[in-house]
């Protein structure tokens, strides 16, 4: 499981960001010296009710489900961290196929199908090399 730190640091970082820090003060409602303390390994962290904020507003604008996941995954197991992954993978097309569907594209939906059949062949290797 990723800390806030790293996610945040991922989604405003690099050549190419996600996003910026400047929206992230706006979806939580703090100051953008804030949200730089939060990308600090040993600094603060955001309040739940931030953390809920900005998760909805990374999924609505960007599609990112990964924050919102983090309160859905087990905390321990014998999984090496890609099985995690997978499973976020999974539950991001599952939500793409759910939107497709309710819109009625069929060529989106047979897209989302596609990847989660791809996630389950990766986690099916993953169980077999166990």
């Amino acid at each position: 499981m990723k800390s806030i730190s790293q996610i945040l640091n991922e989604i405003t970082g690099g050549v190419e960001p996600m996003c910026t820090v400047k929206e992230i003060a706006g979806a939580c409602k703090v100051h953008e010296q804030t949200v730089y303390s939060w990308t600090n390994p040993d600094g603060t962290e955001p309040r739940y009710s931030q953390l809920v904020n900005l998760s909805h507003y990374l999924i609505q604008e960007y599609n990112y489900h990964n924050l919102a996941m983090q309160m859905m995954l087990p905390c321990s197991g014998r999984a090496n961290g890609r099985v995690l992954d997978d499973l976020m993978k999974l539950y991001e097309f599952g939500t793409d196929l759910s939107r497709a569907f309710a819109d009625g594209n069929k060529n989106k939906c047979e897209v989302a199908l596609g990847r989660m059949d791809a996630e389950m062949e990766d986690l099916k290797k993953e169980v077999g090399d166990l």
